[in-house]
């Protein structure tokens, strides 16, 4: 799905696929729900992959629907049109290519793109969809989405978009578009990480965030790490304030120079924490070896914090999403060379966390 706030732009897309008349052999291997404990059995779930591909710098793409067709597609049109960019050019290529007409109607295509001139010229923003749907909630206000899952994510994420979101601070629109996005996302992805029940729509290993970002007196399109850890409301401290523990589980998504997905899980057992990484494949990325994975990086630049135990009953659940680095974050996370994890705190993080 794409969200559109006045003139910035975020692009999301989950992580899972699956593939008509093949049942999963058993429970894949991802860092969500997908465990022994809870056995799929509903959906013909095969993988995981990444649904944002960017094309170029100036170009970039969300995709939904036959793989196959999609890459072929994709393919053509990285390789054949260029800069300036036009919708009508793009759709025209897709429409000429040689695919029978189920092939034409079994994909679905969100293209962003960037027209500049030179580095003194204003820049452009392109967006166009294929076969897409989408909801207007006012002038440039607007959210395109795709795929067999968008109904229900939409329903999820789109209600009282114009609400007051907690992120603090002062902040640019760009950053407010990206929190809200986030928060929303960190809901449905969090039903679906403590459910017991078989859901009809999954998002797989999460979410990738793509948005444009400035070089020099340029820009370009680039994904977003990001990170989610899960707090408890666990009581009180020695001074009486509600106390927050953490509980694990902590992601972070990351890249590679082959724009391989890596996606570090850190879970809390009697002996300590435990990592696992998981790499999720580009459609056009050359497969990394795991020595190339980065070092994992619990503090990127936003982190969702799911705080568990709000409320008079104790059983909701409220989203901080944090923003910055260093000094403007105050909740720090690491994991040395040794495997020893460790926070610290630079404010009080309750507070902030519960809106006091």
């Amino acid at each position: 799905m794409s969200y559109q706030r006045h003139t910035n732009f975020v692009m999301l897309g989950d992580l899972l696929i699956s593939t008509p008349g093949k049942k999963s052999q058993g429970p894949l291997t991802t860092p969500s729900r997908f465990t022994a404990r809870f056995p799929v059995s509903n959906l013909e779930l095969s993988r995981l992959e990444q649904k944002i591909i960017v094309l170029r710098d100036t170009l970039a793409v969300a995709w939904a629907g036959d793989r196959i067709v999609a890459r072929n597609v994709l393919d053509q049109i990285q390789n054949e049109i260029i800069e300036p960019y036009t919708a009508e050019e793009i759709l025209s290529k897709i429409n000429e290519m040689d695919l029978l007409e189920k092939e034409k109607h079994s994909v679905s295509f969100i293209f962003y793109a960037i027209n500049q001139d030179d580095s003194d010229a204003p820049i452009q923003f392109m967006e166009t969809g294929y076969l897409v749907n989408q909801t207007v909630f006012g002038e440039n206000h607007r959210i395109v989405y795709a795929g067999s899952g968008s109904s229900h994510f939409l329903d999820l994420i789109s209600h009282d978009f114009e609400r007051h979101d907690n992120i603090g601070g002062s902040i640019s629109e760009l950053q407010f578009i990206i929190s809200a996005i986030l928060s929303r996302a960190a809901f449905a992805f969090y039903r679906e990480m403590v459910s017991n029940e078989n859901h009809k729509y999954y998002y797989g290993g999460g979410f990738e965030l793509l948005v444009p970002i400035p070089v020099a007196n340029k820009k370009r399109f680039a994904k977003i790490s990001c990170a989610s850890a899960f707090w408890r409301l666990d009581g009180k401290d020695p001074n009486g304030r509600d106390k927050l523990t953490l509980v694990g589980p902590i992601l972070t998504n990351q890249y590679t120079k082959n724009n391989e997905l890596v996606i570090s899980r850190l879970h809390f057992e009697a002996d300590g924490p435990v990592l696992h990484r998981f790499m999720v494949p580009g459609m056009f990325g050359v497969a990394a070896d795991d020595s190339l994975m980065p070092h994992p990086d619990f503090d990127p630049f936003f982190v969702i914090h799911y705080v568990l135990g709000l409320g008079p009953k104790r059983d909701t659940m409220s989203v901080l999403v944090e923003h910055g680095i260093g000094n403007d974050k105050s909740m720090q996370f690491s994991l040395d060379k040794n495997g020893i994890f460790s926070f610290t705190s630079k404010e009080d993080f309750v507070t902030k966390a519960l809106g006091y």
